[in-house]
């Protein structure tokens, strides 16, 4: 993990440029065999926002990523399990410490005053392709892509395929990081988002 500034300088422009806004600040990215694969920056978080608002009880998440989704998520008192799926030992071996650290820290659950919450983690070092375990989850989160890009969209295709039959119903829910936004930019003609 890489801690960078982006200078007022900078956030201009990439708001210049189309990047997204990016509020100067000291921020973290995940670097993986040199590529980035992920960082926290608020466009980061808000990409990832809906998975935080629609895990419930079982919760199966390809991609750890560096875990950001992962504490709000296990703090939830409507999640039971979260069951992360990685490919990188080394992310694993990187986040996962400082997620199970966090636990002390957990927020009580809602009515269940003195009492903290954090759902059961499992991290499984697999290719999500690979992964085949059955479930049932109630949620499924597919996070594995470094950029947003449309070509995206046909893997994406293939893993909500498999894993449909893995989803509770019919309260499921299963999404894919910046899916809605490739499928608006693929509408729109543009190749990356």
């Amino acid at each position: 993990m890489i801690v960078f500034e982006v200078s007022e300088h900078a956030s201009r422009l990439e708001a210049l440029l189309g990047h997204g806004i990016v509020p100067s600040g000291r921020y973290a990215r995940l670097l993986v065999h040199g590529m980035t694969m992920m960082s926290d920056t608020r466009d980061e978080q808000i990409s990832n926002y809906g998975v935080v608002r629609r895990a419930t009880g079982d919760v199966l998440i390809a991609g750890l990523g560096m875990g950001m989704i992962l504490i709000p998520i296990l703090n939830k008192p409507e999640v039971r399990t979260v069951t992360v799926v990685e490919k990188h030992a080394d992310v694993i071996a990187l986040v996962k410490p400082q997620i199970e650290a966090h636990k002390p820290f957990s927020i009580p659950a809602k009515g269940k005053r003195g009492r903290d919450h954090f759902a059961a983690l499992r991290v499984v070092h697999a290719d999500i392709h690979d992964f085949a375990e059955r479930g049932p989850w109630d949620a499924i989160y597919f996070d594995i892509w470094p950029d947003k890009s449309v070509d995206n969209l046909r893997e994406i295709a293939k893993l909500k395929r498999r894993f449909a039959r893995r989803l509770v119903r019919p309260n499921g829910w299963m999404a894919a990081w910046a899916e809605k936004e490739l499928r608006a930019a693929r509408r729109r003609g543009d190749w990356r988002v």
